[in-house]
């Protein structure tokens, strides 16, 4: 996370960080950006109607990403911004967002806004890190580090925190003044998941021993590429026109069908869209501790199903993939 003091642990959701990550932000009164172009993203837009808070609003549509110069525009035009949200990985659609240009932006045209980040599928994916000029970045224990849902992880900039102090949105659990005094003295304000916690240090000492969160990095976008030679060899087109590593999406007739014969006959479970998606497409995480030998069940697992139902792709899809997967490190 890059985080000079260490990242607050909340036990909640990503919703749940999401929205103490808002609700620490935004004071009555005044004016954010929300950029959005898929389920995820849409949802601080949620948090902003739920407390009525005048919003700037760039959308994109599904699997597309921000035109930077409209951004520029609504930043030149937008008056003293509290605060800027965006997703670094919209995996409801596969689609990586420019995270960095869109940092450089909003430093530029709005230097007083706070820069608040989902990085729940980014991190341990792609280069993020506080130091970039980002103020709050998320991330979940079931996303790089593998393990059970139930935790969320918030790293936090030096003027993220030192502008807690002041007045803000109505919040209880989600006061992040109380956990941040709190975790400073190494306890939290409310009930922590002391299991999740174990295993959470578990995960770290294991991402520590294979040589750091970079490894992972490579080895999401080496599953991903593997993943997407196998398609272009099966003639699928990605979902997204700016595909990231976390998550790689595709269309299929009938996908709900084929995602429930995947299950229930390769043993795999892969995800469907959500939303105006859902029963439409096919989503493939490559992130955390997903390996070589996972993505090549996967790939088979596929190529089986095809056959099993007529339909006409070609074979050899994990010849295609196998350059990629023979680079993947040993996790």
């Amino acid at each position: 996370l890059g985080a000079n003091d260490w990242p607050l642990i909340l036990t909640a959701s990503g919703t749940g960080a999401m929205e103490a990550a808002f609700l620490n932000a935004v004071s009555p009164g005044s004016s954010i950006a929300v950029f959005h172009a898929g389920r995820y993203g849409e949802r601080w837009m949620d948090f902003a109607r739920a407390h009525q808070i005048h919003t700037y609003e760039i959308t994109a549509p599904y699997g597309h990403t921000f035109d930077l110069e409209e951004v520029k525009q609504l930043l030149t035009r937008a008056v003293s911004l509290k605060a800027v949200f965006f997703q670094d990985s919209e995996s409801s659609t596969g689609t990586r967002h420019r995270t960095q240009e869109l940092v450089a932006l909003i430093q530029r045209h709005q230097p007083q806004a706070l820069i608040v980040v989902d990085a729940m599928t980014g991190l341990g994916v792609h280069p993020l890190s506080i130091q970039s000029g980002i103020d709050v970045l998320i991330t979940g224990s079931q996303k790089s580090m593998g393990i059970h849902p139930g935790l969320s992880l918030l790293g936090l900039s030096e003027r993220y925190l030192n502008q807690l102090h002041e007045l803000h949105l109505p919040r209880v659990y989600f006061d992040l003044r109380k956990e941040f005094e709190a975790q400073q003295k190494q306890v939290t304000a409310w009930t922590p998941a002391i299991g999740l916690m174990g295993a959470l240090g578990t995960s770290l000492d294991r991402i520590h021993g294979l040589g750091g969160a970079q490894v992972l990095q490579a080895n999401a976008n080496l599953l991903a590429n593997s993943l997407r030679a196998a398609l272009d060899h099966w003639g699928i087109p990605l979902f997204s026109k700016y595909p990231g590593d976390s998550v790689t999406a595709f269309m299929l007739p009938e996908a709900g069908a084929f995602i429930q014969r995947l299950k229930e006959e390769e043993n795999l479970v892969v995800a469907s869209g959500q939303g105006v998606l859902e029963g439409q497409i096919l989503r493939i995480g490559h992130l955390g501790f997903i390996s070589a030998n996972d993505m090549a069940a996967t790939i088979t697992g596929i190529e089986r199903t095809f056959l099993k139902i007529g339909a006409s792709y070609p074979h050899g899809a994990l010849a295609k993939a196998q350059s990629f997967l023979d680079q993947a490190p040993r996790l």
